[in-house]
């Protein structure tokens, strides 16, 4: 579940609405511990589905999620992940 206080966190709201939006999608899709895939591409597929021409737009939302504290990406064997902390 999404806390209703994160519409009220500057960090956040100093996001993109895209970035916003991706994040909120990898949280509702992240499993029980917290993780989930963080490749651009699974992303896009993930959390915008079909809708085409945006995956540069993506790329640039998860620059901007790097720099939130609550939220971990990370690599392993060439696989990119995060972890909501």
């Amino acid at each position: 579940m999404i806390d209703p206080h994160i519409w009220e966190d500057p960090s956040f709201n100093k996001m993109s609405i895209g970035a916003r939006l991706l994040f909120i999608g990898m949280i509702s899709n992240a499993d029980d511990e917290g993780y989930v895939r963080a490749e651009v591409g699974s992303l896009k597929r993930l959390v915008f589905g079909f809708d085409d021409g945006i995956l540069e737009d993506v790329q640039k939302c998860v620059k901007e999620l790097e720099k939130i504290k609550n939220i971990h990406l990370y690599e392993v064997e060439e696989e990119k992940y995060a972890h909501f902390v």
